[in-house]
């Protein structure tokens, strides 16, 4: 069905209201796991939500719909 990782991305992207890479990248890799219960329990017990949003914030900096909120909000 898709031709390539990027294909799987698209797909899943286009259900999102926002057309930003940042965080949603980290989407590409998991579209080749196969998910199972152990899977995800590891995940959400090695893995914090904190760490994840300080390393999306030093990687991708502030997201475009922040910068939005900032500029119309004055």
């Amino acid at each position: 069905m898709y031709k390539s990782l990027f294909g799987r991305y698209k797909y899943f992207s286009q259900r999102c209201p926002l057309s930003e890479l940042r965080s949603l990248l980290l989407t590409i890799p998991l579209s080749t796991i196969d998910f199972n219960n152990q899977f995800i329990k590891d995940a959400l017990t090695t893995v914090h939500c904190s760490d994840l949003f300080q390393w999306i914030n030093n990687t991708f900096g502030q997201s475009m719909l922040s910068k939005r909120k900032i500029l119309f909000s004055s």
